[in-house]
């Protein structure tokens, strides 16, 4: 059986992707950094919910150690977590956008990182998910 680990599974993408995946046979792993809709997802599809903050490598290869522990293997990544914050180059806080930088940048090096070992052996994939404002600007979207 194929075994997915995806971030940011509480809601969204995430959460449909692991809907999607499950009833299609895979077993699935979630993270993200709120326990209670990780379980809510993770209960209704069966799969494993692991609290864990993209933006810590630490954080990324503990949710990649989980996963294989629970399932045996790793076919598939998919970077779903991101945030954004909002404000003009001029206003934003350094700290916001660092924060930013650290989820949706950072953050799927360490995931990749982690997973890549466990990926070479079942030849498995990483998939990064980005919105549309990662292809468009918008205005007070630093």
């Amino acid at each position: 059986m194929a075994v997915a680990l995806i971030t940011g599974g509480g809601s969204g993408i995430g959460a449909a992707t692991a809907r999607r995946l499950s009833n299609d046979g895979w077993s699935v792993a979630i993270t993200g950094r709120r326990a209670d809709p990780l379980k809510v997802v993770a209960d209704a599809i069966d799969g494993l919910a692991i609290q864990a903050d993209q933006s810590s490598a630490d954080d990324c290869a503990r949710a990649v150690a989980e996963t294989v522990a629970q399932f045996g293997r790793l076919d598939a990544v998919v970077a779903n977590a991101g945030i954004e914050a909002m404000g003009s180059v001029d206003e934003l806080d350094v700290e916001a956008w660092r924060t930013v930088m650290s989820v949706n940048v950072d953050g799927v090096m360490f995931l990749a990182r982690a997973a890549i070992p466990a990926l070479r052996s079942t030849k498995g994939s990483i998939t990064v998910v980005s919105s549309v404002a990662a292809l468009t600007a918008g205005r007070h979207y630093a």
